[in-house]
């Protein structure tokens, strides 16, 4: 029933049906408060996203997909089953901690994989309960006000594939748990408060990551190390890091082709960023020359909205 006129108002007739097993009422212009028998409802699939809902969410049903992106939901994040594997809770108004969803004790295994909170309210330090979550291979938490360090049990994500936190206020540097997250594909770490060094492990340990970002933040440059780290292991190293002076970002879109980066110099100098089409040059090597100006507005990440 995606993209059908149901609204403005939540159906109510959903209470009446008996043998619904997947329920897909997204993009149906529900302007509307979400109705509390919705929650007891016996469903393997929820899709309510591009609605206008709100109201709370005190617990999540049993479904193993739900998808409540893009509305108006507010109040702290609910509790979730652990039969539950892909879950979307972005752009509504959750506030309040991450505890809720990754402290919550289960006596059954979690089998989530995917976990979407980003452009929320959310805040206080990222909980340090990830040991209980070792099969998230996709973690989406940008645009939010968290805070403090990345906590060691995140070394316990060893399927973690993509990890999204960027336009936060997190600070200190990777933890060296993180050694272990070896099949990171994605990684956006930008526009955060973190300092000191980029750990020489990542230059090794991040082999098959084909897109990272880690600009405006406050990490000093070692490239010239982990370009020497990687040029003697002969290890595919396929990322470049720089801080760059914030507002400013420095990103750079990686082949999917596997390369090794002999040479990766990116300068940070007066307001400049490297453009996403800038084609990387025959001998490997990004000069502070390739920089060019570009306007503020660019600084800003456009995360999509739900893709229903």
């Amino acid at each position: 029933m995606g993209y059908w006129q149901l609204g403005p108002l939540f159906p109510a007739w959903l209470q009446t049906q008996k043998d619904q097993m997947d329920l897909d009422i997204s993009r149906v212009s529900i302007k509307d408060d979400i109705l509390s028998w919705f929650w007891s409802l016996n469903l393997d699939y929820i899709n309510l996203a591009d609605n206008r809902i709100y109201g709370t969410v005190p617990s999540l049903p049993t479904a193993y997909q739900i998808y409540l992106c893009s509305n108006k939901f507010t109040g702290p994040l609910p509790r979730i089953s652990s039969k539950t594997f892909s879950l979307d809770l972005s752009h509504n108004s959750f506030n309040g901690s991450l505890s809720p969803i990754l402290c919550q004790q289960n006596n059954e295994e979690n089998i989530l994989w995917s976990l979407d909170l980003s452009g929320n309210i959310l805040s206080g330090e990222l909980p340090d309960c990830w040991a209980s979550w070792t099969l998230l291979m996709v973690l989406r938490s940008q645009n939010n006000i968290l805070t403090g360090h990345l906590p060691s049990s995140m070394g316990s994500l060893l399927q973690l594939r993509s990890l999204h936190l960027h336009n936060n206020s997190l600070s200190g540097t990777l933890p060296p748990s993180m050694k272990g997250c070896k099949s990171l594909s994605f990684v956006d770490l930008s526009e955060n408060e973190f300092s000191g060094s980029i750990p020489m492990w990542v230059g090794k340990n991040l082999s098959y990551a084909k897109y990272t970002r880690f600009a405006s933040t406050k990490w000093l440059r070692n490239l010239h190390a982990l370009k020497s780290s990687t040029s003697k292991s002969r290890r595919h190293f396929e990322g470049c890091f720089a801080a760059a002076k914030p507002p400013f970002g420095t990103q750079v879109p990686l082949r999917s082709v596997v390369r090794l980066f002999r040479s990766c110099e990116m300068g940070c100098e007066n307001d400049a960023e490297i453009p996403l089409a800038a084609k990387t040059p025959s001998r490997y090597e990004i000069h502070a020359s390739s920089l060019q100006k570009v306007p503020s507005a660019a600084k800003r990440n456009s995360d999509p909205w739900c893709p229903f």
